[in-house]
């Protein structure tokens, strides 16, 4: 996973140290109250899962993990000042003694409001990220469910591209069985599908993906050798799909025996989701039949093939 991440020399020495002191603070607390292997020993088993299992997405697992921790060592002992370690009482002592009465409560005041500032800023985010959350929709959940109901296309064959990822011989070779059904520089990944009908699935009683493998209505990241062959091969003689919801590239229609002419691009919400305070809007789009755009819509489908409806 680290290979699609790209940071600067100054990131990487950042995080470590973030790192270091957030081990060192929760490292001295386990051992003063003799908890350093409930500690210790839980991380390294998700750290070997890991190190083959994890991406980008589930640091929230280990975000978790520490605020149990926090909560199992507060239990313990309540957080105190004999937690600060000798040497920092020390330092402060020898600090304090050269200091008038007025300057140590200057000292302590200016920590007071850099404590609060620091708090401030992460209040700040969370505001922000609230409010974004309120105004503009983060998911396409809704906006999707509402277009197929629209047009009651709940029994329609809905359908969702799959993942092609380019590939060298050597990355080929490391997934037994696999198959590009564009040649030999790729790998296809028919369990690996947008999110798009996934989300939707709640909001109605039966599965809407029906290019999923097994009927699951999820995604699935485990995918049999000779898999991606077989699915291309059924999907082909398959009834078209009323939506195929994909990013556009020609083989997603070519493969398939598809006329991109046939479909109307359809762009039905606005997303924006919010980081701190910022936020990345983005477009979501399904490629609808032309004639069941007819039926959605009552009209003729433009000469374009483009349809904002968001």
């Amino acid at each position: 996973m680290m290979s699609f991440i790209s940071a600067s020399i100054w990131e990487w020495v950042m995080m470590v140290v973030i790192s270091s002191l957030v081990w060192a603070v929760f490292i001295h607390l386990a051992y003063r109250r003799k908890e350093l292997g409930l500690l210790l020993f839980p991380y390294a088993m998700m750290s070997v899962l890991g190190a083959r299992y994890f991406a980008a997405h589930h640091e929230g697992i280990i975000l978790g993990f520490f605020i149990m921790m926090l909560c199992v060592l507060y239990r313990d002992s309540p957080l105190n000042t004999d937690d600060v370690p000798a040497w920092m009482k020390a330092l402060g002592a020898r600090a304090f003694a050269h200091m008038s009465e007025h300057d140590r409560a200057l000292v302590i005041n200016a920590g007071k409001c850099v404590g609060v500032l620091l708090l401030s800023i992460s209040v700040y985010w969370n505001v922000y990220a609230c409010v974004t959350d309120v105004l503009y929709p983060y998911s396409q959940a809704r906006a999707l469910s509402s277009l197929i109901e629209r047009g009651n296309l709940q029994n329609e064959r809905m359908m969702s591209g799959w993942t092609r990822l380019e590939a060298t011989k050597e990355e080929r070779q490391k997934w037994e069985g696999a198959y590009c059904g564009g040649g030999d520089k790729c790998i296809d990944f028919t369990t690996w599908y947008p999110a798009d009908l996934i989300v939707a699935n709640p909001y109605f009683s039966k599965n809407l993906i029906s290019n999923s493998q097994d009927g699951s209505s999820y995604l699935l990241w485990y995918q049999p050798a000779g898999q991606a062959k077989k699915d291309l091969e059924t999907w082909k003689n398959e009834e078209e799909p009323a939506l195929y919801f994909t990013l556009y590239q020609p083989f997603y229609f070519k493969d398939l025996g598809y006329n991109r002419a046939d479909y109307i691009e359809v762009r039905y919400v606005h997303l924006v989701r919010p980081w701190k305070d910022q936020y990345k809007a983005s477009t979501c789009s399904v490629y609808m039949r032309r004639d069941v755009y007819r039926k959605v819509f009552h009209k003729e489908a433009p000469k374009g093939m483009v349809v904002d409806i968001s």
